[in-house]
């Protein structure tokens, strides 16, 4: 009884909301998530009663007991992974976390620093060549914004918002302002945003991006804006995080090619998800067999 007991708080320990979830979600959004985390709670609970109960049944044969304890294991390992089909690998945002972009282009000359409106506060004046960096790095955050630290080359600027960055260095389309970190939950309220601006939208799979020098693989909307208002600009996003992997925007004098090639967090795919979504596909179809398996009565002995 009391191992039942272990295996049902088992079942909501692997599944409760995380601290980092819990930052990412808000209002009505947290109140969702609760209640689905509670359904995942009661669902997992009645699976691990079921097989324990099917376990220590004194009917059963004792092969059969071996492939049911097999089994077990594998459905707890299957358990302990994360769902590429939903979440990825990648890891939510946090204080501390941090991104660093290399610069592939960029336009000579002084750049002002203006914030995003309101309230369009001035920080300063910047410039960057070819080769060097941009680096920000996260100093708090909550469900209004990101706030952090932004170096540019030999520049610094303390307490920036993220949608400071997006409409200083042209990482945004008016009135949208994506910058480092877009709100990747609610990519539909996004594209309405930007559909009158002239914008075409696409997304894709298995984008390849080398990061921290290892090849990463990405699920990505990619933003292509053609002259609007004289803006050009060709924005790749990560799907799942919402982290801008690599951006180029140019209008007038001002140009701006950046890639990321540094971060605290671990983003993408270890490889293409093809890959492994056959490899989890298979290990859910033994799992679901399993379960067929334990339903048939020819099982127990005949009394």
């Amino acid at each position: 009884m009391r191992l039942l007991k272990w295996a049902s708080s088992l079942a909501w320990i692997r599944r409760r909301p995380s601290e980092a979830l819990l930052k990412r979600v808000g209002g009505r959004r947290f109140k969702s998530c609760l209640v689905r985390h509670f359904s995942l709670h009661l669902y997992y609970k009645k699976i691990y009663l079921k097989w324990l109960n099917f376990l220590f049944d004194t009917k059963l044969k004792s092969t059969s007991k071996i492939t049911i304890i097999g089994l077990f294991l594998l459905l707890i390992v299957i358990s302990s992974t994360p769902c590429i089909f939903q979440t990825g690998f990648a890891s939510y945002i946090e204080i501390d976390e941090w991104v660093d972009y290399t610069v592939l282009e960029s336009s000579n000359g002084t750049n002002f620093f203006y914030g995003a409106w309101p309230p369009g506060y001035y920080f300063g004046n910047w410039n960057i060549s070819k080769g060097e960096h941009i680096h920000y790095a996260v100093t708090s955050l909550d469900i209004i914004g990101i706030n952090g630290t932004l170096t540019i080359g030999n520049y610094t600027f303390n307490d920036v918002r993220n949608i400071d960055v997006a409409s200083a260095l042209a990482l945004s389309i008016y009135p949208w302002n994506g910058g480092f970190f877009a709100n990747s939950s609610d990519w539909s309220a996004i594209k309405t945003q930007v559909e009158k601006t002239n914008t075409s939208i696409e997304e894709s799979s298995n984008f390849e991006h080398k990061i921290n020098d290892l090849n990463r693989y990405f699920d990505i909307i990619k933003f292509n804006t053609t002259n609007y208002y004289g803006q050009n600009s060709l924005f790749y996003y990560d799907k799942e995080s919402g982290i801008l992997l690599c951006a180029k925007s140019y209008f007038g004098n001002y140009l701006l090619n950046i890639s990321l090639s540094l971060s605290s967090l671990e983003l993408g795919f270890p490889s293409k998800t093809y890959d492994l979504k056959y490899t989890y596909a298979f290990s859910y179809i033994l799992v679901f067999l399993a379960i067929i398996i334990l339903k048939r009565k020819p099982w127990k002995k005949s009394t």
